[in-house]
């Protein structure tokens, strides 16, 4: 049996909080903040129901292939040439499938799935690399081996298949590697992800996703008129998205302590987080088209409900991660007023259309500075 390289080890959680990413890492972050800030463009320009499918679809394995390499990272040591080739390859994919998110349900799918699969099966032969050389994890490696490997399979063979099978295999991939933690959360516990390492990777990841949004927001007011009303528009849309994700780093910041001591295995933490960004994204694309639309009587019914859902689906996010962190613990209070003010914004979602759109942004922006304050 092969020795283990003395550059490639199991990362024990030692919890003293010392361990930090890289910059090998922080720019493997930047560089999948891109696909993602691809597809909000996508979905500012299509923000129909349709649309929103759409983007969804190809989130979710973009994210997915972010989260796979990102856990593995924490819970393996491989600072060596061959894992930082892989890393590089694997952002080379992700360049690629910001390239195709607007070609794949034109009938092109086979550039964009080839480069997820790409990154997927390189995963795969990293876990399999573990499983060789570090005889102690093989039951954790089988786990993410033989989940991960039926996955990939069934997104291969979707290569295979017209529209729209194509997509229904591509689900049914995402399901499985979905529930493969899951289904496998009892031995994966026996070796917990590292309790600074992962919360800090998750932050600088919408940290990155925050400034490709304001970059968009901001990128708005070159291409329209510069009247009060669309300067107005685009701070107040620049506000509202610094207050959400603001709130999300004080909360982190004040739980550390909590955070360390209950994320175990990483998987309330991992999946709690993918509406955060979800939410933050599809708000981002209901900021830019609202600067466009700052002028108009109203907003667009499509603008609307991208900021609402938006707003929405960050703020589950934040109930999700609160009982992630706190387990069972909970601030009744406190989660009683934030559903309230969700209610506050469905219901502007449904009454918006009426609204001139700056009352719409001033009502967004009321309601998560309460948030933000409290």
């Amino acid at each position: 049996m092969a020795a283990p390289s003395q550059t490639f080890r199991l990362r024990l959680n030692s919890g003293d909080g010392d361990r930090h990413a890289t910059w090998v890492e922080m720019f493997y972050d930047l560089v999948f903040a891109v696909p993602v800030t691809a597809l909000m463009v996508s979905l500012r320009d299509q923000p129909d129901s349709g649309g929103f499918a759409r983007f969804v679809l190809l989130f979710l394995p973009i994210w997915w292939a972010w989260v796979g390499q990102t856990v593995y990272m924490t819970r393996f040591d491989a600072d060596d040439k061959l894992h930082h080739a892989v890393m590089f390859a694997q952002m080379i994919a992700a360049g690629v499938m910001a390239t195709q998110v607007n070609k794949v349900f034109t009938g092109n799918a086979l550039i964009f799935s080839g480069a997820y699969l790409f990154v997927r099966f390189s995963l795969l032969v990293m876990y399999f690399r573990a499983n060789r050389l570090l005889p102690e994890v093989r039951g954790l490696t089988s786990v993410y081996l033989r989940g991960f490997g039926l996955g990939a399979v069934l997104w291969l063979l979707s290569l295979l298949l017209p529209p729209p099978y194509t997509y229904m295999l591509w689900v049914i991939s995402l399901g499985i590697e979905f529930a493969t933690p899951w289904i496998g959360q009892r031995i994966l516990a026996r070796t917990p992800v590292d309790s600074t390492h992962l919360p800090e990777r998750f932050s600088q990841f919408n940290l990155l996703v925050l400034g490709d949004i304001i970059f968009e927001v901001f990128s708005n007011i070159s291409e329209i008129a510069w009247q009060t009303v669309s300067i107005a528009v685009t701070l107040i849309g620049f506000s509202t998205v610094v207050m959400i994700v603001g709130r999300y780093f004080r909360y982190t910041n004040e739980r550390q302590e909590q955070i360390r001591q209950n994320l175990g295995a990483g998987q309330e933490q991992i999946y709690s987080h993918l509406p955060y960004v979800l939410g933050l994204t599809v708000f981002g694309a209901g900021a830019s088209r609202a600067i466009n639309e700052a002028v108009n009587a109203h907003l667009e019914f499509g603008t609307i409900w991208l900021l609402v859902g938006g707003y929405a689906l960050c703020q589950i996010a934040g109930f999700l991660i609160h009982f992630a962190t706190m387990r069972g613990k909970r601030d009744d209070l406190s989660m009683g007023w934030r559903a309230a003010l969700v209610g506050v914004v469905l219901v502007l979602g449904v009454v918006g259309a009426g609204l001139p759109p700056l009352v719409v942004m001033l009502v967004l922006l009321g309601v998560a500075g309460i948030t933000f304050i409290r």
